[in-house]
């Protein structure tokens, strides 16, 4: 994935998060490096409603609670938003999506 794309996924992926998070556009900044848990406090809750958007957004093949039940306890608590989107960019590459 190119870093152009790389981005694009990003930024759709964050503007997710912040409307599940219930903010502004650009009222918090989130990148690659950004920690659902330690810098968006996400609570599990809201990961569950990413994933919904996810799904709503690039199609039911997506399972993004089979993904972080993979996880250890120690990934999903250091879990990146970069993280979530080379996961995603995989699934999408394999046609997972749509």
């Amino acid at each position: 994935m190119s870093h152009s794309e790389t981005q694009a996924l990003l930024g759709e992926v964050a503007r997710l998060i912040l409307a599940v998070m219930e903010e502004e556009e650009g009222a918090v900044a989130i990148t690659l490096e950004t920690r659902f848990q330690a810098d968006l406090e996400l609570e599990s809750i809201e990961l569950i409603a990413l994933g919904d958007a996810l799904r709503a957004r690039y199609g039911e093949g997506l399972s993004v609670a089979s993904w972080l039940t993979a996880l250890s306890l120690e990934d999903l608590m250091d879990l990146k938003v970069g993280d979530l989107v080379s996961w995603l960019a995989g699934e999408l590459a394999a046609g997972r999506g749509g």
